[in-house]
């Protein structure tokens, strides 16, 4: 699957969907502690190498370079500073995309989770931002 999704890249550099699918890829994997990825190798013959959280980061710092107008792309750049601890990254993509104005009936709801990612960031215990989507 990632190195279909590098060819996809290479062909089309300005299609940002290839690099965004790539960015969860690596956030997936690169989560998955050590137990995990052995029980893999050993079901499923392994995963692909050099996986990171940090490669996840930066393949959707290129999805948004290629479409900075949605809304989606800032969110999910805020979920993977805000899974790997970067709360104030986090803090700032969630109002970033708070602020943005949604074109597309998906940019309403994701701009609503951003709002409640930021009353969890904020510490409001009713509405923990790790709840919200």
């Amino acid at each position: 699957v990632a190195q279909k999704l590098q060819e996809l890249i290479a062909v089309n550099r300005r299609d940002p969907d290839p690099l965004y699918i790539l960015s969860w890829l690596h956030f997936k994997i690169g989560r998955l502690g050590a137990v995990k990825k052995i029980g893999a190798s050993l079901l499923y013959g392994g995963l692909p190498k050099d996986m990171s959280q940090m490669e996840a980061i930066a393949l959707m710092k290129r999805s948004i370079a290629l479409k900075p107008d949605y809304l989606v792309y800032h969110y999910d750049l805020g979920h993977f500073y805000q899974k790997a601890g970067q709360t104030e990254e986090a803090r700032t993509m969630f109002q970033k995309v708070a602020a943005m104005t949604p074109h597309l009936p998906e940019e309403i709801l994701y701009k609503d989770f951003a709002e409640c990612r930021l009353r969890g960031i904020a510490g409001d215990a009713a509405r923990n931002g790790y709840k919200c989507r």
